[in-house]
């Protein structure tokens, strides 16, 4: 209890003396200005100054930005078509002795069409 009270009252005295935070903010998505003014701030920390040389510009970003959108667009159309693609319906003959209903003796030939290796598909 003793130590904590010390240690409050001690960053109450000290706290004024402290020193101030910078007022700018060095953050390419906050302002590109003042993220290009930090390069050339020497009070600014050593990696900040390097970040800000070495980062893209804003416009950089946000043309990735855009072709990402459009590539998330094309590839949920396309993920959207393969959802909803269904097979084809097949119909099915209800009564599939139709084929053989008739005598093959006495054809005329062309008259009729070849169904020997017709394969009908069971339901």
């Amino acid at each position: 209890m003793r130590n904590s009270i010390i240690l409050i009252t001690a960053s109450v005295l000290i706290w004024p003396y402290l020193p101030s935070r910078k007022t700018g903010s060095a953050s390419p998505s906050a302002s590109p200005s003042s993220f290009s003014s930090v390069a050339d701030d020497t009070q600014s920390p050593a990696i900040t100054r390097w970040l800000a040389k070495n980062t893209p510009d804003a416009k950089v970003w946000t043309e990735r930005n855009d072709k990402h959108l459009e590539l998330t667009k094309e590839a949920a159309e396309e993920r959207l078509l393969f959802q909803e693609a269904e097979r084809p319906r097949v119909w099915r003959l209800r009564n599939t002795a139709a084929f053989e209903a008739g005598s093959p003796h006495s054809v005329p030939v062309g008259s009729q069409v070849d169904l020997s290796d017709l394969k009908i598909k069971p339901e």
